[in-house]
């Protein structure tokens, strides 16, 4: 591997990331566009976010916010957003308040992360600190959920991209934007 930026699979890190972002956001025809996905296809996933995401019965299958995995663990979900807060500080950020999401949400994690690679971060997703610190510790869990969930091809492949993107792989698995795109199903 050349360039240091590159995931395992010589994909761009930033690239793979900003694709996870609109990935694990609201489905939006943008959105579809930018993934590379058919228009058809917002309806489904619209109404596959929300079962997943958002609410199923009682509570979303899968949670998308950190704290909801880390309620019971020795470290407390407040020091957890503590430490994020400090880490943004560190990069000149700000945790967002305003924000339709929380600041632990899966897509502003990402967007923390891309920022990082923006400014020049060398390592790899996988082994960067913050990612080990913010994301590893409980996306695990997060797509195990996923997948115990049946969900469409689209959030599987998302989940495995995240995966392989986090050095948490699944053998076999798709886990590149441009594969999925290529192979063209939702």
């Amino acid at each position: 591997m050349d360039d240091d930026r590159t995931t395992e699979a010589g994909v761009d890190a930033r690239d793979t990331i900003a694709w996870l972002i609109n990935a694990f956001r609201p489905p939006t025809a943008e959105a579809i566009k930018t993934l590379g996905l058919r228009e058809s296809d917002l309806d489904h996933l619209e109404s596959e976010y929300v079962r997943l995401f958002l609410n199923s019965a009682t509570m979303p299958v899968a949670h998308l916010e950190a704290a909801a995995w880390l309620l019971g663990e020795e470290e407390p979900p407040t020091v957890f957003m503590e430490d994020l807060s400090r880490e943004c500080a560190a990069l000149g950020l700000r945790v967002p308040v305003n924000s339709p999401v929380p600041p632990d949400h899966l897509t502003v994690l990402l967007e923390l992360l891309y920022a990082k690679r923006l400014s020049g971060a060398s390592a790899l997703p996988s082994e960067d600190p913050f990612a080990r610190r913010f994301l590893v510790p409980w996306v695990p869990r997060f797509l195990e959920r996923l997948e115990a969930a049946d969900p469409p091809s689209f959030y599987r492949r998302a989940g495995n991209v995240l995966a392989s993107l986090l050095g948490l792989g699944r053998p076999g698995a798709v886990t590149t934007p441009e594969r999925f795109n290529a192979e063209g199903d939702s």
